[in-house]
């Protein structure tokens, strides 16, 4: 169960960073900070590799 409260609290850390970098980025609209951009791009490959990460917790979780 601790490893699923792990997952769950990763998940939401880095749905928080997108979230607030995507509002920073709106502001610059039309065009952002190359450097904001790759904070945005970074977080994103973050952001996906927790979601592999949980994912493979939760089906190891559900097979014990």
């Amino acid at each position: 169960m601790e490893q699923l409260d792990n997952t769950k609290e990763r998940g939401i850390v880095a749905y928080t960073r997108l979230s607030g970098l995507l509002l920073k980025v709106s502001r610059f609209q039309p065009s952002a900070p190359i450097a904001m951009v790759e904070m945005l791009a970074q977080s994103i490959e973050i952001a996906e590799a927790i979601v592999d990460a949980g994912e493979a917790t939760v089906k190891e979780a559900t097979i014990d």
